[in-house]
């Protein structure tokens, strides 16, 4: 969707300045810096306030470094009281002498505790402690079953590092973290924060299967992700692979078993808008600024079109206030885009990849596009890694659905099950195959749990040399639902009518 934006065009008639008043609200002020600190004293002020940082004393005066960094200077005389509270280390070295020997249930208490508090080699040794102590204890085992699968850290394979680097050139540079290795040639930052993205999503789709009973396999190296950093680099790329994906956000490469993106910030219609907007931003507050300065009862506007239009003081300011909601709704249009071609799509496609390599999926087996699709779809509302909006109703899929069902274009359970080429990108039929497959991965996993984990688990264990025809792709969907097609259909149409 193409969208324009253009600055307020609004000038204030020149009005003689007035020195504006200013008041400092020290209570407010600390109420805002309260949040935790390297040191996390509190410092308790006479008149109730609070504040949480480093607390150095200063003769009559207590210094106080806030989270962000500032150094508030308060007289003693305003202290009511210093709480001093531990640091995790001082604390770890309690918990270490309290430490019950030859307790197990004690040793992986404090092994809990080392890990919530970001102690990983003492979580590691106190938890092989309890297992030494208890090779059988129930929450031990447990625990150290999902770190195993979830946390453990994979060695570096050097040989695929060159690999990368010699395809890529001396531009790009290779990160690793726990479960992904990131060639890339955008900016670290942003690096980071994919791979931050990369390895919440990992732990939510481990986690939702693990909940559910699902067996998934262990990785043994790094999954491979590439991050180009401008669009053309993208597309040059893309096109070498397959010229339709020069028209996608990403994309995920079975063969190479490689997720592919790039940087949709540094995109020029991105940064066009952000620029305009920015620019209108200012404008509009530095007429609020004048116009909070002037005396005059009356006040006149020239718009971007040349015409002029006298409101009162507080018109203009109910003008100016549209204007600021007019390109809050810009911005937010422009959060749109970085997170339907960025976001989105980097959960979809990263879905994609992590569904082959923990065992969901089986590069040897059959996979019908509506399993895959409906998956990384269905995971798709998870758009920072959190397992708590894994399964949520995607809107956008939704409402696509919809206008297609109220225009009786719906594809049947026939065609959408039997049927790939529904899914071809460009097609008429795309769209709403996707919208389709996510409805029906929903519905499966909410109304049909068992049976659905059951089919997939039959799909990933299957070895074939090509694609299933329609027919046996249908007969093994049905045996494993165990019904007649026909009522899983009106029941599924009947579950997606009632989403809202």
């Amino acid at each position: 969707m193409l969208w324009t934006v253009t600055p307020t065009g609004i000038a204030l008639t020149p009005m003689p300045p007035v020195p504006p008043r200013l008041s400092f609200l020290p209570a407010l002020l600390l109420g805002v810096l309260l949040s935790a600190s390297p040191r996390a004293d509190v410092v308790i002020l006479q008149h109730g306030g609070e504040v949480e940082g480093e607390v150095r004393e200063q003769d009559d005066q207590i210094e106080i470094t806030t989270p962000t960094g500032a150094t508030l200077s308060v007289p003693r005389s305003d202290v009511k009281e210093i709480r001093r509270k531990k640091l995790p280390q001082d604390e770890l070295k309690d918990r270490q002498r309290n430490l019950k020997t030859g307790d197990a249930n004690a040793t992986f208490e404090l092994a809990l505790w080392c890990r919530q508090n970001g102690f990983r080699d003492e979580f590691e040794r106190y938890m092989k402690e309890t297992l030494r102590l208890e090779p059988n204890h129930p929450e031990a085992t447990k625990t150290e079953y999902t770190y195993t699968k979830t946390y453990r850290k994979l060695p570096i394979h050097e040989q695929a590092v060159e690999k990368l680097r010699q395809e890529f050139g001396p531009s790009f540079k290779v990160l690793h973290n726990q479960h992904f290795r990131i060639c890339y040639n955008s900016d670290p930052e942003f690096a980071r924060f994919r791979a931050d993205l990369f390895e919440s999503v990992y732990r939510s789709f481990y986690g939702f299967f693990e909940l559910k009973g699902f067996p998934l396999t262990t990785l043994d190296d790094h999954l491979e992700v590439v991050l180009f950093d401008t669009r053309d680099q993208f597309n040059r790329y893309a096109r070498t692979r397959n010229p339709v994906l020069e028209s996608s956000a990403g994309f995920y490469s079975p063969l190479e078993d490689r997720v592919t993106f790039f940087n949709a910030l540094n995109d020029a219609h991105y940064q066009r808008l952000k620029a305009l907007i920015l620019q209108a931003e200012d404008e509009v507050e530095a007429q609020r600024r004048q116009l909070a300065q002037t005396r005059a009862t009356q006040v006149t506007l020239t718009f971007s079109d040349g015409k002029s239009k006298t409101y009162s003081k507080s018109g203009a300011m109910n003008v100016l206030a549209r204007e600021e909601r007019r390109i809050a709704d810009e911005r937010r249009k422009l959060a749109a885009i970085y997170r339907n071609e960025n976001l989105t799509t980097t959960v979809h496609e990263c879905l994609h990849q992590l569904a082959f390599n923990l065992g969901v999926q089986s590069i040897q087996g059959d996979n019908p596009k509506w399993v895959a699709e409906g998956l990384a779809t269905f995971f798709e509302t998870a758009t920072d890694g959190s397992l708590a909006q894994i399964g949520k109703v995607n809107a956008d899929r939704l409402k696509l659905f919809h206008a297609h069902r109220d225009a009786g274009r719906v594809l049947s359970l026939t065609t959408l099950i039997g049927q790939d080429e529904v899914f071809v990108v460009n097609s008429e039929t795309a769209g709403l195959a996707y919208a389709e497959a996510w409805g029906l991965v929903h519905f499966l996993m909410n109304r049909r749990t068992g049976a659905f984990l059951k089919y997939l688990q039959g799909l990933g264990s299957q070895h074939v040399s090509q694609p299933l025809p329609p027919e046996l792709r249908l007969a093994q969907f049905v045996e494993a639902m165990g019904e007649d097609l026909g009522q899983l259909q009106k029941a599924w149409l009947t579950y997606m009518n009632a989403l809202k």
